[in-house]
């Protein structure tokens, strides 16, 4: 599924975009802040590609495995 707003192209900011619960959008971005930027706040915890497709989805609680794919990334 490909995420409906457009994209940053600035290659020298976050290339990922955070939609969920704003305190878990608010930590994730400070965790990872090379990699993700907020975006608007919904329910469901997405990480949204910098090609525009999700690359995860979850629930608020899904918090950590999150992490772990945000972790397999900046390897």
């Amino acid at each position: 599924m490909r995420w409906p707003e457009k994209l940053p192209t600035d290659p020298a900011k976050p290339q990922f975009i955070v939609v969920g619960p704003g305190a878990i959008a608010t930590d994730l971005v400070a965790g990872f802040p090379r990699l993700l930027r907020a975006g608007p706040e919904a329910s469901e915890l997405k990480l949204i590609r910098p090609d525009g497709y999700i690359g995860f989805v979850g629930t608020a609680s899904d918090r950590s495995a999150a992490e772990t794919y945000l972790q397999t990334l900046v390897r």
